[in-house]
């Protein structure tokens, strides 16, 4: 991205032999690399687990190289793994690769399992913000379902240009996930298995829903779960501690118990 970006990272305290499983945990639009490890106990949630979580900055970007300049799908999808490997004793091995993430972040979880599956085993979205064809033309109408759908959140034609550049152009592109998921068909069994989340009460549920149809109508591996809850951390921790136990990482047996 030309400039010093962060990432923080949890890991077992210590390891007994092997290389470690990695988890690529992504953040939410309006949030950064903190966010996580601030508002759920990452620690302990993973404690016992031998896996390294690294919790990337993807700044407001939808994980995408924007027509700003800032390329943080190449920083995410490239740069970054070389930054692990040469920090952490990582596996390098597609079954041990793993990505997951919520809302923005969720969108950022299945761009990596649909154009990346061979480095991808799993991946989770949580609340995720997944098709932006219809909710862009939600955000773009004058109705009462716009209102409903952008709450107290403040999107609008500008913030959408500033990422992705002529609207018009995203159907079809390497921005629209369904277009994406469309690549792989007939050959689905290819791709990582897939997590999938929402709260019934999210103003994504309605939009999680078709996207959960549209991954069973074209055979992918999907487990999806639903519950009551919102768009906010109540429901994502809980999702992150489904997920692990979903993802069934590796243990490690450590001496106190921390990571």
């Amino acid at each position: 991205m030309g400039r010093s970006t962060r990432f923080y990272a949890a890991l077992p305290k210590e390891t007994v032999g092997g290389k470690l499983q990695v988890l690529y945990l992504l953040h939410g639009g309006g949030d950064n690399e903190t966010k996580w490890h601030r508002r759920v106990p990452v620690e302990r949630i993973f404690s016992g687990l031998k896996v390294l979580v690294v919790m990337p900055d993807g700044g407001l970007s939808y994980y995408t190289d924007t027509v700003c300049g800032e390329n943080y799908w190449t920083y995410l999808s490239e740069e970054l793994p070389e930054v692990i490997r040469s920090y952490f004793p990582v596996s390098e091995k597609r079954e041990d690769t793993f990505t997951a993430g919520l809302s923005m972040g969720g969108y950022g979880a299945m761009k990596l399992a649909l154009l990346k599956p061979e480095r991808f085993a799993k991946a989770a979205t949580f609340s995720g913000s997944l098709d932006m064809v219809r909710e862009i033309g939600v955000v773009m109408s004058d109705t009462k379902e716009r209102e409903e759908f952008l709450g107290d959140y403040e999107m609008d034609e500008t913030f959408y240009t500033s990422i992705f550049g002529d609207l018009d152009k995203i159907k079809g592109s390497p921005a629209d996930i369904y277009h994406l998921l469309e690549m792989h068909r007939g050959k689905t069994e290819h791709l990582p298995d897939i997590y999938q989340c929402c709260g019934t009460e999210d103003f994504l549920y309605r939009f999680n829903l078709l996207f959960k149809n549209k991954l069973n109508h074209m055979g992918a591996g999907l487990t999806f779960e639903e519950w009551p809850g919102g768009h906010d951390w109540v429901f994502w921790e809980e999702a992150l501690r489904r997920s692990v136990r979903w993802f069934s990482f590796k243990r490690e047996y450590i001496s106190d118990g921390e990571v």
